[in-house]
């Protein structure tokens, strides 16, 4: 069951995503405007979280013309531009 994940070909932007999540989850606790803990920041970084969670567990197991799978390439492009 490990090795699914492992051999996963969107491992490096799950990396990618899990650090985004950390260092927003990072900034959201060390505040802004006064603050000590930002709401929609740490929004965003649960939404970082759940696309490294897919990258590794869903996306391997779709095929090449679901939905889920068309919709996450999209992102992918989005973000390379």
């Amino acid at each position: 069951m490990l090795s699914q994940p492992i051999r996963s070909p969107h491992l490096h932007w799950a990396i990618t995503f899990i650090l985004l999540s950390v260092v927003t989850m990072g900034f959201a606790f060390v505040g802004t405007d006064g603050e000590t803990v930002s709401l929609p920041i740490c929004a965003v970084a649960m939404v970082f979280f759940g696309l490294a969670v897919a990258m590794v567990v869903i996306v391997p197991r779709l095929g090449e013309n679901h939905p889920v799978q068309r919709s996450l390439r999209r992102v992918i492009r989005f973000l390379k531009a």
